[in-house]
Order: C-alpha cells, then structure tokens, then sequence
C-alpha cells in the first residue's frame, strides 16, 4: 500500500502522525510517497490530494471558542476536510461529538481511535533519578488552555511531604518560587520517558482536548493520570486515574473561554493527595501502538476497497 501523508509540522498531531507513519513502514506493506499513491491521509487540514486517490482524514478537534476570530474560518477547513474525504478518523468519542454537533458533519465513512505509543519502549527506559517519595509529571506546550499555573498552585496546595512536580514543555511564563517545582523546558522524547518512567502520577488538565499524547504515554508507562472532567481525556483515562470535576460537563456547543487558569485549585490538590495514597496496577494494551495501527490499516484497506 503507498500512502501520501499530509499533516501540520508541529504539536500533537506531527507528532502522533510522524509515529503512525514510521510504525506503517516498519511493520507492515506500506510505503510512503509522494508519487501515485493508493491513499491520502491528512490530519488537522485538507491540504492538496492527488485527483482519484482515496483520502482519509484525520480529526483532532473543531474550535470552539466563541472568542477565537478565526473560528468560523478554521472550522470551515476543518468541515470542508470532513465532507470531502472517502473516511474520517476521529481520536476519540469527544471529538466526533464536537464535529458533529458543531459543524454538523461526522462523514460516510468513519472510525474512532485513540491514539496510541510504542510500549516496547517502556521497558527500556531508566527512571530519572530524584530524592523525593513522590513526583509529579507534566507535559505540555505550555499556553494557558494547558493550565499551567494552575497545576503548580494545586502541586503547593497539595502540601504532599516530600513530592515535587516536574513541568516539561516551553511556554511557562511565571514560575512560583518552589524549589520542589521543576520547570525543564523542552527535552528529547528519551528524556521525558525517563521522568514518565520515574513519576507517580501524571497531571493533564488541559480546557479540552481530543485525546493528547501525554496522557496516552502516561497510562503506557503504567501512571496514573489527575485530569479534569472535560473533553476526551477522561474517555481514555477511566478507571485509571482521578478525574477532577473542575468543568462544566460538555455539551458539545460553543462557549466564551476567558480565563482557562482560573479553577478551583484545592480539587486538583486534593486528586493529588489521594492518588499518592492509592495503589495503582495500570496495564493499557489497548492504547499501544500496535493496537492503534492495526486499527488504522483496517481502516485504510476498507476505505480503499
């Protein structure tokens, strides 16, 4: 099968497509190409599909901030994409309520599948070395959807003894004074296994996401996740993890996001405090990225055919 891949160069989704495309390549008859494809896969935009090929795309999201200008332009994008392809690809259950309801489109042909890592790699990784019982693990591109001060003022109100936080990702523009809050910055993927590796728990309480990398990369490592109770995140943390009623519930419509940072901190500090006094056995074979592949080839042979 030869496929032309078409996708954003940055954030989650290059990331999650660089990883299909590699994982295709190495374990199955695929090959990639730019030249008389039997498929086209984008992800986020359209982009330009050879005329009388197949197209699959896949979908992140939909905007719905009523305050974003160019939400009504992006959506149509995004909209467009949808109703043109041969078969869409939604990451999770949220993201295909979203589209639907918010552009009024699901597509002919669709599937829904989480995303998924490579666990072999878990394995083999070391654990970052560090003095404390407890330590917490973030990872984002940092911008105030993320939450980031919100996770640091939960990590200090949790007051855990001997814990710290590690927040990993560019973007962080104030940092407390907390010698036990560790902002990195932007490592390399082995860097941020080892401390996925080393943690206790994973914090994710990002506004609304469609199904992020972390999270899926989190459980893969068999961590615990604290998330909030508000797009596709608590679909794929369930049982493993506390879910954190800091949202209103969705209801896949429009709204005004003013001030994502401004939440009631003492609830995700208290998530904090009781997933550090729980016992956790987290197995997800079913986000592995072999499982997640053999979705998508599925997927792919039946759209084709």
């Amino acid at each position: 099968m030869k496929i032309q891949f078409f996708h954003s160069k940055h954030g989650g989704p290059s990331v999650f497509m660089r990883r299909l495309r590699h994982y295709l390549v190495d374990h199955y008859d695929v090959k990639v190409t730019d030249k008389n494809p039997d498929l086209y896969l984008s992800a986020v935009w359209r982009g330009n599909p050879p005329k009388g090929v197949k197209v699959i795309h896949r979908v992140d999201n939909c905007y719905f901030d009523k305050l974003n200008k160019d939400r009504i332009r992006f959506n149509n994008k995004i909209k467009n994409a949808i109703k043109k392809a041969d078969g869409v690809i939604y990451q999770s259950t949220f993201s295909l309520g979203m589209c639907n309801k918010i552009l009024g489109v699901r597509g002919s042909k669709i599937a829904t599948i989480h995303n998924g890592f490579d666990q072999s790699i878990c394995s083999n990784i070391a654990p970052f070395r560090h003095k404390h019982k407890h330590l917490f693990v973030a990872c984002a591109l940092w911008r105030p959807i993320k939450r980031p001060q919100a996770i640091m003022r939960a990590f200090i109100k949790a007051e855990i003894p001997n814990s710290a936080l590690v927040m990993i990702g560019d973007g962080i523009k104030k940092r407390p004074s907390n010698s036990n809050i560790i902002c990195t910055g932007k490592l390399k993927p082995r860097e941020t296994y080892q401390y996925y590796k080393a943690a206790t728990a994973i914090v994710h309480i990002s506004r609304m996401e469609s199904c992020p990398n972390s999270v899926i990369e989190g459980l893969s490592f068999g961590k615990p996740i604290v998330c909030n109770n508000a797009g596709g995140t608590k679909e794929i943390v369930s049982s493993d993890g506390i879910i954190v009623k800091i949202d209103p519930p969705d209801n896949f419509k429009m709204f005004s996001m003013r001030d994502p940072e401004s939440i009631d901190v003492k609830k995700v500090a208290l998530a904090m405090r009781e997933v550090v006094g729980r016992k956790w056995s987290i197995r997800r074979p079913d986000l592995s990225m072999s499982n997640c592949v053999e979705q998508y080839y599925s997927f792919f042979k039946t759209v084709i055919k």
